[in-house]
């Protein structure tokens, strides 16, 4: 027979490959990315399904069509929670199991053509081999079909909440127009919240960069939930339950959170209760619109992804179909050919695999532990250790 390869699409795929950021995204990128969407959509999550209103002092003219709003939002996300998100967090494991058994079909058929190599009319090493091939149409699809399904109710849940984190937006601006609030004095405390929120953030992606922490880490970014009020903004914005993913803790003991501990403080008493409450829930508010970014950011990794898999179905359609049509032509050089190119998707495969394995996701849980700036490390992880835990799915 003439020139035979098998594979190929699969093997010279960039699944597991890593470019760099003037390249189009690769499949090993949305690999790498889907840990970090996993964990930054964890913390929007728990911020918007965990969180309450507290009881505010003074409330603002548009506070009862907020509070409205407000219910069905976290309904929303509470949904998105016990479906998306469960799914989200399943599937690296899946992907990575099902991929395993991928390779030991490419383990059989490397057996199998090793055995025809020798004797190429073995009728028992070919019924063997199409077996092996057999196997591998109806596990990609599976890995598909859940693929398919998760993005069919990402899309549908994000749409929801999208549409509510605007509708909260556009009343918590509304109130800086409301009787006795100084959209100045808002912007002033907002403004300050939003250099916390991008300093923890700083931090906790130095924590990842430094490989701290297990395949998930313990975060606290913007997963804060309110559970006393007024107790100092920054303070407000620490306090549990945070989410507790791995052994490692995030330090809160950097200058520049103390210097913005002591700001906001001074800040809260100068501004006074209403255009704190104002500023509360536009930051409230922003939360349901980061968690509908990230999970716009996770859509196009399960994009590039679901591509990967579809490139790797078409393969085995047209293995399956030139081995129906042609293997009892094969020659001793077409099952050389078979057992080189099936040794180069097994090494593929394995390469995935060991990719995979870094993205899986363990139980996550959060934590009603009080944390305030200052804190060390080790203080921040002995608060964790005495405080109650509560499974992240569990968090109502």
């Amino acid at each position: 027979m003439g020139e035979m390869t098998f594979m190929r699409n699969f093997i010279d795929s960039d699944w597991g490959v890593v470019a760099s950021p003037s390249v189009t995204r690769t499949v090993g990128e949305a690999d790498e990315n889907y840990l970090k969407s996993v964990e930054e959509i964890s913390e929007f999550m728990l911020s918007v399904t965990a969180r309450n209103l507290p009881d505010f002092a003074v409330k603002p003219q548009h506070y009862a069509d907020y509070e409205k709003k407000l219910v069905t939002a976290k309904a929303s996300a509470n949904i998105f929670k016990d479906t998306v998100y469960v799914n989200l967090c399943s599937y690296p494991s899946i992907m990575k199991s099902k991929m395993g058994e991928i390779i030991d079909s490419f383990s059989g058929i490397i057996k199998e053509a090793d055995i025809l190599i020798g004797d190429p009319g073995n009728e028992n090493a070919r019924n063997a081999a199409k077996g092996f091939i057999d196997t591998l149409e109806p596990v990609i699809e599976n890995v598909l079909k859940r693929t398919v399904d998760m993005e069919d109710s990402l899309n549908k849940y994000v749409d929801k909440i999208t549409e509510q984190a605007q509708a909260l937006g556009e009343i918590s601006e509304l109130m800086t127009k409301d009787k006795g609030v100084d959209e100045n004095e808002v912007k002033r405390l907002k403004s300050l919240i939003d250099e916390v929120k991008k300093e923890i953030r700083s931090l906790t992606e130095e924590m990842i960069e430094a490989g701290m922490g297990d395949t998930v880490f313990f975060g606290i970014g913007m997963a804060v939930t309110v559970l006393a009020f007024p107790m100092g903004l920054f303070s407000w914005l620490l306090t549990g339950p945070v989410i507790a993913l791995s052994s490692a803790c995030l330090a809160l003991d950097s200058i520049k959170l103390k210097t913005l501990n002591s700001k906001i403080t001074e800040t809260w008493k100068v501004v006074g209760d209403l255009n704190s409450t104002v500023a509360v829930l536009q930051e409230q508010a922003e939360a349901y619109k980061d968690l509908s970014e990230k999970s716009e950011e996770m859509k196009q990794n399960l994009s590039v992804i679901h591509n990967a898999w579809e490139t790797l179905l078409g393969d085995a359609r047209i293995l399956k179909t030139e081995f129906e049509n042609g293997e009892k032509k094969f020659e001793s050089r077409d099952w050389v050919q078979m057992k080189n190119d099936f040794t180069e998707a097994k090494s593929k495969g394995n390469t995935i695999c060991s990719e995979l394995e870094k993205i899986i996701i363990q139980e996550m849980y959060t934590s009603d532990a009080v944390l305030k700036a200052g804190m060390s490390r080790s203080e921040v992880e002995m608060a964790i250790q005495n405080s109650h835990l509560r499974r992240l799915t569990d968090v109502a």
